[in-house]
């Protein structure tokens, strides 16, 4: 069977890492493209643009960092096409319109939401709209202020799902075809326990799963109106688990989430704890349910990805300089570490491409 390579994000400031690598198992990775830390990657939908955030808080001199598209070459390296800012500090997300005509940068210390029209070629064009979020939560180190993590594009991409992990805020802005985000009108915030810290979501039909970092939860949404309809632990079950949610509580102070996807078939769900260092399987038949955590195979969890065809999964294990491979079992959604490992600097992000 043909392993499919992986394009990989990291962070290259006090680390190995020089910019963006390709992977496949079994062999060793190489670089692909120089630049300043791409710890997160998209692609255009067809397939032939790159796009990396530079997460930085000094691009040009500015309070802000920077996105940049690059031309995907069929030997897999990347030209640079060329780079925009971001319009706020640190992006560390990138939603890619289904058209590829535009994309949404997340700044996380700007606590900024940007849209930016992307050319027929894919080239980074001008900013399309600007939202500052405001305000700040319980947690005096993470939540002094908005920190957005994350967008997803829902509802026919005529709205926009925000996580705002400073502020402890889910958001639903409407957004139009060509991008500009709407911050009059209709607009609807869920309520997040205080302290939860939002990072990360993924949609199945009329359910939000959003992945809360800081207390380690994963809490299901209505699409609709974002109303609440179920919290669960990460990191395990029982009744203590269960009480530190009830109370709003920090469940453990050692281990943060980081990532969440869905399968393909949409009957299982994955989480990744750093920390604990570990990934957790979640049933989705008859409700959210955890069925198994498993060792992550390095430290510090940051990212994994199903592959194309779902029968394996990569985990960037950022302190550990490696992604792990697991073997996965398409009826159970099990995973089996093949003991794989592939040597990247500092990973922060997959992408097949």
């Amino acid at each position: 069977m043909t392993k499919p390579p992986m394009l990989v994000g990291t962070y290259t400031r006090d680390t190995d890492s020089e910019g963006i690598y390709r992977a496949v198992e079994g062999k060793s990775s190489e670089l692909v493209a120089r630049c300043d830390n791409p710890s997160f990657l998209a692609k255009r939908p067809q397939g032939d643009v790159i796009y990396a955030v530079s997460e930085v808080d000094d691009y040009q001199s500015t309070n802000s960092g920077a996105v940049i598209a690059f031309f995907a070459q069929l030997n897999g390296q990347l030209t640079e096409m060329n780079q925009e800012s971001s319009e706020g500090a640190d992006p560390c997300h990138l939603t890619v319109s289904a058209k590829g005509s535009y994309l949404v940068v997340s700044n996380y210390s700007g606590g900024t939401l940007t849209s930016i029209q992307l050319d027929g070629e894919g080239h980074l064009e001008q900013f399309i709209s600007l939202t500052q979020h405001t305000g700040h939560s319980i947690d005096p180190d993470r939540q002094e202020a908005a920190h957005i993590h994350s967008s997803l594009l829902v509802e026919g991409e005529s709205a926009l799902l925000v996580a705002d992990l400073g502020a402890d805020q889910l958001i639903k802005y409407e957004i139009s075809s060509v991008g500009q985000i709407s911050t009059e009108g209709h607009r609807v915030t869920a309520p997040i326990t205080a302290g939860a810290g939002p990072r990360l979501m993924t949609v199945r039909q009329n359910d939000v799963y959003l992945l809360n970092e800081l207390n380690n939860t994963v809490t299901v949404h209505n699409l609709l109106d974002l109303s609440l309809k179920q919290s669960i632990g990460t990191l395990g079950s029982g009744d203590a688990i269960d009480n530190a949610l009830d109370n709003g509580s920090d469940i453990s102070s050692d281990s943060i989430a980081a990532h969440i996807e869905l399968s393909k078939d949409g009957r299982f769900l994955y989480t990744s704890n750093r920390g604990d260092d570990s990934i957790s399987i979640f049933s989705l038949e008859g409700g959210l349910r955890l069925i198994d955590t498993v060792a992550s195979g390095g430290k510090h969890p940051r990212y994994f990805a199903l592959s194309p065809d779902q029968s394996k999964l990569y985990v960037a294990n950022m302190l550990s300089d490696q992604i792990s491979c697991f073997d996965r079992d398409a009826e159970s959604g099990r995973l089996a570490d093949s003991s794989t490992r592939i040597d990247v600097p500092a990973p922060t992000c997959l992408l097949f491409a």
